[in-house]
C-alpha cells in the first residue's frame, strides 16, 4: 500500500527493482484514494495494465479476477 513516506520509494526503487527481476505483477494500492495501478511484466519490462476504482474489476495474470471493492473492504 502507498503511504505518504513510502510512496516515491514504491514508484522508484521498488518499481526498477521488480522489473529487473522480473516479478510477473505489481501492484500500487492507494488507500486514500482507493484505486490500484496494476503493472504485468512483458517482454522484459513492466506494462501499466491500467488504473482501478471503487466497483471496478481487473485480471491479475497470477490469481484471476479482482474486484477492487474487496482490496477495500
Amino acid at each position: 500500500m502507498l503511504s505518504p513516506s513510502t510512496a516515491r520509494k514504491d514508484r522508484r526503487e521498488k518499481f526498477n527493482l521488480y522489473q529487473k527481476h522480473a516479478v510477473r505483477e505489481y501492484w500500487l494500492v492507494d488507500p486514500r484514494d482507493q484505486l490500484v495501478e496494476v503493472w504485468q511484466h512483458q517482454n522484459g519490462k513492466f506494462a501499466r495494465l491500467d488504473v482501478y476504482g471503487m466497483g471496478e474489476t481487473f485480471e491479475s495474470a497470477l490469481i484471476g479476477s479482482i474486484e477492487v471493492n474487496a482490496i477495500f473492504s
